[in-house]
């Protein structure tokens, strides 16, 4: 495949789940490969992006979209067009999500999960995902919630283990 075909990171799909990872990976390349001309409106009549980067970084973004995204876009033939309309229809796509991570959060359990090392990686990518949407959940805040998942018969241990990190870090020496 020559490189400039190459898929550089996930493409975005048609629900724009990961809208906001995309947009940041976009931004990052389009720095890299000069493109951002292309997306952003010039300061200046000269900082305007060239026929050539704009048909690159269009075919750039194409190409990191889904086909159906794709073909739903298909009338946006500018860059910059088509980087506003995906931020019109995506940009608070958190707001959708909300509901259900809220929900996966009250409700997970680390007896749910086969391995503790399952439950941390789903735990981390739940919390990555409730901060995108403006909801900032804490490691001492993922501990209690850990901690309160126990059965009964651990409450004590439980209980004591909360005390334990929940106390200021300078008296747990």
């Amino acid at each position: 495949m020559p490189e400039n075909t190459r898929i550089e990171f996930d493409i975005l799909d048609s629900h724009g789940t990961e809208y906001h990872q995309w947009v940041s990976d976009v931004q990052i390349t389009f720095v890299e490969k000069k493109f951002t001309t292309a997306i952003n409106p010039p300061k200046e009549k000269e900082d305007q992006a060239s026929d050539e980067v704009k048909a690159q970084a269009l075919i750039f973004l194409r190409r990191h979209m889904d086909k159906v995204l794709n073909k739903q876009c298909l009338k946006d033939i500018y860059p910059s067009v088509l980087w506003e309309a995906l931020k019109e229809r995506f940009n608070n796509v958190h707001d959708a999500r909300w509901p259900t991570l809220l929900a996966a959060w009250r409700y997970v359990r680390l007896l749910d999960f086969a391995k503790v090392h399952d439950y941390h990686q789903w735990m981390l990518n739940l919390q990555a995902d409730l901060n995108v949407c403006g909801k900032e959940e804490t490691d001492d805040d993922m501990i209690e919630k850990t901690l309160e998942t126990f059965p009964e018969s651990a409450s004590e241990i439980a209980h004591q283990y909360i005390t334990l990190i929940m106390r200021p870090k300078e008296s747990r020496v």
